[in-house]
């Protein structure tokens, strides 16, 4: 019986070290880690450097670990925004410009910037990056076994 409970021990221990999590962290501070229970989106905020405007980035985490940008919402049309047909379907909803994609990235690195107010919600949790680091700070969102990425990574 002791042999049982010790081998279930062990499986446990290792199911968690390698259950896939979506990381946010800099090069010295963790910001997030959320174990993938279920499908995580994720959103990220901000203001547009050139145009002043909001912009808003909407992702999802796909089976495989990849980071699916999905749709991007803003509010003006200009310099630095999406507009063409190849880059995706685009509409406009009320006050808002859509344009709706399927993009995937292995990982993705933001920088707080001057006015940016950049902003990341992910399971009800608001990371007011802008707010928490200093300005310039390189913010690494990326998924991987939970070892991997605190350990190895």
């Amino acid at each position: 019986m002791r042999k049982i409970i010790a081998c279930l021990f062990v499986v446990g221990i290792l199911a968690v070290l390698f259950f896939p999590c979506l990381f946010i962290r800099t090069a010295s501070k963790e910001l997030l880690v959320c174990p993938m229970f279920s499908d995580i989106d994720f959103k990220s905020t901000y203001i547009h450097s050139v145009q002043k405007t909001p912009v808003a980035e909407l992702f999802k985490i796909t089976p495989t670990g990849k980071i699916k940008l999905y749709e991007t919402r803003y509010r003006s049309y200009g310099v630095g925004l999406p507009f063409l047909e190849s880059e995706g379907k685009f509409s406009q909803e009320g006050d808002e410009f859509v344009l709706t994609m399927n993009r995937e990235f292995d990982n993705i690195a933001i920088r707080t910037g001057v006015g940016t107010e950049q902003t990341l919600f992910v399971n009800e949790q608001e990371l007011s990056i802008y707010q928490m680091l200093p300005m310039g700070e390189r913010v690494e969102i990326f998924v991987q076994p939970y070892f991997i990425g605190k350990f190895l990574r």
